[in-house]
């Protein structure tokens, strides 16, 4: 009984917010927005890195990762870095509204 009162408040938690975009037209279209930004800039940052970033690797080493930043130099991991900001905020929560 618990376990199902906790997951009713987690539910409730997590899918609140995402009702209150749902139902505000500018929040939803905010929401867009945001997405479409938040993936142009991403975009452009990922020329700067130069190659193919880890997240779309399917599963890697330490030495090939160690090796790719390595090969990328400062410049392409502070644009890597960059981008995995934007991924985290805002076009995480952007997608998922």
């Amino acid at each position: 009984m618990l376990s199902t009162i906790l997951q009713q408040n987690l539910f409730a938690l997590v899918f609140r917010h995402l009702q209150i975009v749902a139902d505000s037209t500018n929040l939803l279209i905010i929401a867009v927005l945001m997405e479409a930004l938040s993936i142009y800039v991403m975009t452009n940052r990922l020329t700067n890195v130069g190659a193919d970033p880890p997240d779309i690797w399917f599963g890697c080493s330490e030495d090939k990762l160690y090796n790719f930043l390595e090969e990328i130099g400062p410049i392409g991991r502070q644009a890597y870095t960059d981008v995995n900001t934007w991924d985290f905020f805002p076009y995480m929560p952007s997608y998922m509204m």
